[in-house]
């Protein structure tokens, strides 16, 4: 096998594996119809929909199309991401030249095929640039160009079904609208935040950084390890810094957060209309049924948010998170480079006592970084029934909250207006600011009538003493 042969087979991987699935699927397909025409398959009722043109399909061909075509986009992406670190640096590798010591002609020579030189137009490495070029620029720089471009046309959706995962729900059609791309793309997003819901391109970037300093400073091991270094202790950093992963920690987080909004913006709404019913003088005990609605859809949200705490509460310890799993591995890759960078010192080249301790721990940290690796996988394996319990405890709780409401003997009760929760103190200042406002008012009226009654009272004593006046001139006069 010749190093051409070899090189044309890791570029054209993706390529092979797509073409046995696009088998694998025709061989099942073809099967299927076997099965079919010899009568083995039970007859099904066929669902006919309607199509633009007015004919009629069967829907049953439809959901097989979609089904194919969903395990085709999946199997494509899984493939590529195998492959990208191995098609990366293999074409890379074209590009990787090293002048032989003691060779004054000049002539560089080939990394992985010393044999072949670099830069001839007969020799095999210039005939491999065109094509390691296509790989790069389609390949390595393509890919995550388009998972950005995906992802920036369809970021409401994404943030919306992972609003749904968070929740435990929207697995399967009914419940999801979005339910077929997360079939088909969830992969690239199913494990991050709603708003982390890029970071597949911060691992991308990482990946292809490193292949890029591993291919083209092989030369140089020293300067190598610490480029290396730099970019793991730079993804190290914004890791610490975001903790994108969504475990059980950062579910009951969002889901109290995004409930707490929707609590308050709907007390807000009672306190709004409970304020213009009493402007408008209407009875508070006879509630509306918008305003009764909105109370019992309060007291769903608190219960919801009190499930969720209590949730929070009990979650697993720190060490169990996958956002600490991934800050324990990447620190451990920086002290592994670091400790790879000693090597060339001439402190530990001259002591090879030194030399053996340094890789004593490196094997330790390197077993223990493993060891940990497979506890932290065999925990999440057997936590996902846990993680099933608390979502069943969390809907439990909306059943609760539901009974409350609209059980019969319940129903009565709950027709009288009942004050929310962290309301009751809104409600008090309101009523100070009325009882103040109306002693204002009635202080203003009793001050103007004063005055008023005043001026009735002088003119009465005008009117009499004009009287008395005129009894005595008519007195005088007789």
């Amino acid at each position: 096998v010749t190093f051409e042969n070899k090189w044309w087979f890791k570029v054209l991987v993706p390529f092979i594996g797509m073409f046995i699935i696009l088998i694998y699927q025709l061989v099942v397909l073809l099967l299927r119809l076997c099965c079919c025409c010899c009568g083995n398959k039970k007859k099904s009722k066929v669902k006919k929909s309607k199509v633009k043109n007015g004919k009629k399909q069967d829907s049953s061909q439809v959901d097989q199309k979609t089904r194919v075509m969903t395990f085709m986009i999946k199997a494509f992406i899984n493939i590529i991401a195998c492959c990208y670190i191995m098609m990366t640096k293999a074409a890379m590798s074209i590009f990787s030249c090293f002048f032989p010591p003691g060779d004054d002609t000049g002539a560089s020579y080939m990394v992985a095929q010393p044999s072949e030189p670099c830069w001839s137009e007969d020799g095999l490495q210039f005939a491999l640039i065109a094509p390691a070029v296509i790989v790069i620029i389609a390949y390595s720089l393509g890919y995550p160009l388009a998972l950005a471009t995906m992802y920036h046309k369809n970021r409401h959706v994404i943030m919306r079904d992972q609003v749904l995962r968070a929740a435990g729900q929207g697995f399967t059609a009914k419940t999801n609208p979005d339910y077929q791309f997360r079939k088909r793309y969830g992969i690239l997003y199913s494990y991050f935040k709603p708003s982390h819901y890029w970071w597949v391109l911060m691992f991308i970037g990482r990946k292809c950084l490193v292949c890029s300093f591993a291919v083209g400073l092989r030369n140089y091991p020293t300067f190598q390890l610490a480029s290396m270094l730099l970019v793991m202790f730079c993804c190290l950093l914004i890791q610490v810094r975001q903790r994108p992963f969504m475990d059980t920690q950062e579910r009951a987080e969002l889901l109290i957060d995004l409930n707490t909004k929707k609590l308050a913006y709907a007390n807000s709404l009672v306190v709004h209309m409970t304020v213009f019913a009493r402007e408008h003088g209407q009875d508070l005990n006879k509630e509306s049924r918008s305003l009764r609605k909105l109370r019992k859809k309060i007291a769903d949200l608190e219960a919801l948010i009190k499930s969720l705490r209590q949730n929070l509460l009990t979650h697993d310890s720190w060490w169990w998170n996958v956002n600490t799993l991934e800050e324990l591995l990447s620190t451990g890759a920086v002290v592994l480079m670091l400790a790879g960078i000693t090597f060339d010192t001439t402190y530990v080249n001259n002591s090879p006592n030194v030399r053996g301790v340094i890789a004593i721990v490196m094997v330790v940290l390197l077993s223990s970084m493993l060891v940990f690796y497979i506890m932290s996988f065999s925990h999440e394996y057997y936590n996902v029934s846990k993680v099933k319990k608390k979502l069943a405890r969390v809907e439990w709780s909306k059943v609760k909250a539901w009974q409350i409401h609209n059980f019969q003997e319940n129903q009565l009760a709950n027709r009288k207006a009942i004050v929310p929760m962290g309301l009751a103190a809104t409600f008090k200042t309101l009523e100070e600011a009325k009882v103040r406002k109306a002693q204002i008012t009635s202080a203003g009226l009793n001050a103007a009538s004063h005055v008023r009654i005043k001026k009735q009272e002088s003119i009465k004593k005008e009117q009499k003493k004009k009287e008395s006046w005129k009894g005595e001139s008519a007195k005088i006069l007789k």
